[in-house]
């Protein structure tokens, strides 16, 4: 989950995350997908809504970013499944129904980012397919934070935010440690992305949480 500036209170959660994958109901075709995207989505096993908003924040980020669609769409594997955990799926307009939330972030959840809460000491949670925290989606985001167009299009503009250079190794991976400061994650999200840019799904997730620091 992407990594805070200032806090704000979270909103009651509708569901908690597992972090257990499900398996995924093969793609469905999102109006307006070609069968080149179907394709691509039957490839990877990303659902093709996720896909193409993955690619459209990729087209539409900052000049010079770098960033690619297979690099987001490595933190809506980790995150969420693209949409797909805990018995969510992404509708025909591409939002999470029922909406994903996260576990509550107080620090006991292995994997996860520390304790963090709101003014009055409730633990935070994160929500939507690309698990953006209340600060952090006020900072990045717009519209919907269940809507997988709106979170990728902001997961974008965060990672290319700190003068991260993603067209390197060492600028994604430091950009990956910015949404979630672990090494284990940073190191899950270069071996997905690397899977994505050979149209294969995700084979090499995950690495368990805590087996480095």
């Amino acid at each position: 989950m992407s990594t805070p500036r200032p806090t704000t209170p979270a909103a009651p959660p509708p569901a908690v995350l597992s972090t257990v994958k499900p398996t995924a109901p093969p793609p469905t075709s999102t109006p307006g997908a070609g069968a080149g995207a179907v394709q691509l989505a039957t490839a990877t096993d990303i659902p093709v809504s996720a896909l193409t908003a993955y690619q459209n924040a990729a087209a539409t980020a900052a000049p010079g970013c770098g960033i690619q669609w297979q690099f987001i769409a490595a933190f809506g594997r980790i995150e969420t499944d693209h949409g797909r955990l805990q018995g969510s799926s992404l509708d025909e307009n591409g939002i999470a129904r029922p909406p994903l939330i996260g576990p509550a972030l107080d620090g006991s959840h292995t994997g996860v980012i520390g304790h963090l809460t709101d003014t009055s000491g409730t633990p935070l949670r994160a929500a939507g397919p690309l698990q953006f925290i209340p600060a952090t989606w006020q900072q990045w985001g717009h519209g919907d934070i269940q809507d997988i167009n709106q979170a990728a299009a902001a997961a974008a503009r965060y990672l290319c935010a700190d003068n991260h250079d993603l067209h390197t190794t060492t600028g994604r991976h430091a950009a990956a440690l910015s949404y979630n400061h672990a090494n284990w994650y940073a190191t899950d999200i270069l071996a997905i992305y690397t899977d994505y840019l050979t149209a294969t799904p995700a084979h090499t997730f995950p690495i368990p949480p805590g087996t480095t620091s």
